[in-house]
């Protein structure tokens, strides 16, 4: 025992000791007790320096390589749930073996490659924290966190960052500080002795990497994946439930029972019972789906804004449907908004996180965008920010539409904070619905905003607020700012109605949020009067205003709930079209399940939401029908039944 205590004194060993065990001390105390962190890093900085001392006098650098990457990884996993403002205590012992499990996986496949462990663990350490200091921001700009899909997003991404001022938090501080004692601690350890053609020692790692693999599959079993805002990191920890996530997310499964012959089944049937309801209208269709439009009243009684936020909006009466639809998103992801309206598709059966523009759309499809065309129709897109975002350029052509405009096309003369302006994003649609109108065209148009896009802490000479808030503990400068924009916005679109009354073409106008903003949390909280604990509570803040106006007489109608998908419904019923042979499926399936997103479904048999793995009886009978289609006119374009998805004519 003497010959593992050679020490260069006592002293030695006392201060390694007190370094340790300040380390978890320092970790557990991080939130409460911030000077006791600090103490706690000067008593690690002492004891680690002498961790050379330890081993180099001792014969445990025999063994260090050995335990090291198991410590390491136990380390790295506690250092990563801290950059998340949380602590390793909060997880059981099987997820954090889980976390871990991953790390040494990953470490094993690494040194089957270079045998150069103190790299391997470096490399792995350094990654893991970064990719949980880059969640830690992109879960504080809009409210969720990275999921795998957002990896393909990597170029929007760029286009809206320096839209957000990153500060440094202090748990971030806290997490690099000690990754900065762990990778001293990694590159003091003993030299390892590497033996240059050691290929039974690759091969056995390789084989500790399967068996690892194995345990993992096995013990990931037991626990769920979490995909709501950041549940995945508080109850999985964020390393093990991203990997979860990818593990799902690689494959959309086919729906149970799936056939082109049962997709073809329920084409016939339907089409055996189209009816035509005689001569139709033709009006020039003005889709908006404006960025971040939300409606706090839906959250509860406690919204106490300086004056009304959209009194206009409020004010239609006549010739226009309105209520509220479910969107798939929060805080971002606004091409998911865009896909569920023009395909009638929703994210319900995809994974969660899941970006159809990037990930699944990759031939041309069926749309209201290809219909429209089809008919006949000038099928235009709008959007004033950059055109490499979400693969639109890509996209947009592959849904039917002739032409697309995007950023260079605006003339940036009225900018909101850093972004053009609702005004002159409808100024702009009006000058291009007026040169289509001379060239006798009919016009369908669908614009998608950028004045209401986060982050809310702008301050400079485009921007003033006008709204404030009343009655609340705190301030909330970032809600104000929000709420200045979408008050803005409501001005915008009554000069847009206002244009439109006037002209002498039948014209319906489509207006909608994308999704809720990302804002201070605890607002949310106030409005509602607590937090958002059951599963309808947690659907309200999926919950958007729409409307769908028509400069003639329809038939007015509240609508208190439906979802994107079903809104093209509405659409042509205002319009006064024949339902395609899709939305006329649709519409049955509306009247079943009212209302769904990529969290779940209405379930009028049981009065609230359900999640779609716990759909039962009739209701799953209808779902999978729906998922079957779905299925068939994105996945299966080999076997695309062209009675409910027609191709689109050149």
């Amino acid at each position: 025992m003497k010959e593992y205590l050679e020490l260069k004194s006592k002293k030695a060993l006392i201060g390694y000791i007190l370094g340790i065990a300040s380390f978890f001390l320092c970790y557990a105390s991080v939130h409460e007790f911030k000077q006791g962190a600090v103490f706690g890093t000067i008593f690690i900085l002492l004891g680690i320096l002498n961790v050379p001392n330890i081993l180099k006098k001792t014969k445990l650098d025999k063994y260090v390589w050995i335990l090291w990457p198991i410590v390491c990884s136990f380390l790295t996993i506690s250092i990563c749930q801290l950059a998340l403002n949380e602590t390793f205590v909060r997880l059981l012992w099987l997820k954090l073996f889980l976390n871990m499990l991953i790390y040494l996986f990953l470490y094993c496949i690494l040194f089957a490659l270079t045998s150069r462990p103190r790299i391997c663990t470096t490399l792995i350490s350094v990654v893991m924290i970064l990719f949980s200091t880059i969640n830690f921001y992109v879960f504080l700009f809009r409210g969720s966190e990275v999921a795998p899909a957002d990896i393909l997003s990597i170029q929007t991404a760029g286009n809206v960052a320096a839209q957000y001022t990153i500060t440094l938090m202090p748990t971030i501080l806290y997490a690099w500080m000690f990754t900065g004692i762990l990778l001293f601690m990694n590159w003091s350890m003993p030299a390892y002795q590497r033996k240059e053609k050691s290929k039974k020692t690759r091969l056995m790692h390789l084989a500790a990497a399967a068996a690892i693999a194995v345990v993992f599959a096995f013990g990931s079993t037991f626990i769920t994946t979490y995909k709501w805002l950041q549940t995945g990191s508080l109850r999985n920890g964020y390393i093990l439930n991203f990997t979860l996530q990818l593990k799902e997310d690689v494959f959309v499964q086919k729906p149970d029972g799936y056939s082109p012959k049962n997709v073809e089944e329920t084409a016939r049937q339907y089409k055996a019972a189209e009816e035509s309801t005689g001569e139709e209208r033709t009006p020039d269709v003005i889709v908006i789906m404006d960025e971040s439009f939300a409606d706090f009243r839906v959250l509860g009684d406690n919204f106490n804004p300086s004056e009304d936020i959209m009194p206009f909006i409020d004010s239609m009466s006549e010739n226009v449907i309105k209520g509220y639809a479910l969107s798939s998103v929060f805080g971002g992801g606004t091409p998911n908004s865009e896909y569920e309206f023009l395909s009638g598709n929703s994210l319900l059966f995809l994974p969660h996180g899941s970006v159809v523009y990037q990930q699944y759309l990759k031939n041309e499809t069926y749309s209201v965008v290809s219909d429209l065309h089809n008919r006949g129709y000038k099928t235009i897109a709008m959007h004033p920010y950059f055109s490499n975002s979400w693969m639109r350029t890509t996209v947009y052509p592959l849904l039917g539409f002739d032409d697309a405009m995007f950023l260079d096309d605006f003339p940036q003369e009225d900018i909101m904070r850093k972004y053009v302006s609702d005004q002159e994003m409808f100024d702009t649609m009006i000058r291009r619905y007026e040169e289509e109108k001379k060239q006798g065209n009919k016009v369908f148009m669908f614009g998608i905003t950028m004045q209401n896009h986060g982050g809310y802490t702008y301050v400079g000479d485009n921007y003033e607020t006008t709204i404030m808030l009343n009655g609340y503990k705190q301030e909330y400068s970032d809600v104000e700012q929000y709420l200045t924009c979408i008050h803005a916005t409501d001005a915008a679109v009554e000069k847009l109605i206002s244009y439109f009354s006037g002209v002498d073409h039948d014209v319906v106008v489509v207006f909608y949020g994308d999704h809720y903003p990302k804002l201070d949390g605890s607002f949310y909280e106030a409005v509602h009067g607590g937090s958002f604990e059951t599963f309808d509570e947690q659907q309200e803040q999926f919950t958007v205003p729409f409307f769908i106006w028509a400069n003639y007489d329809i038939e007015e109608e509240n609508v208190s709930l439906t979802s994107f998908n079903y809104l093209s419904n509405y659409m042509y019923k205002a319009a006064g079209m024949e339902l395609p042979l899709y939305n006329r499926y649709l519409e049955d399936v509306r009247k079943a399940v009212p209302a769904m997103n990529s969290n779940g479904y209405y379930s009028v048999s049981q009065g609230g939401f359900v999640r779609w793995k716990d759909a039962a009886g009739e209701e799953y009978s209808i779902l999978n029908r729906y998922y079957q289609l779905l299925y068939n006119s994105l996945f299966d374009s080999k076997n695309r039944n062209q009675d409910m998805f027609p191709d689109l004519d050149q």
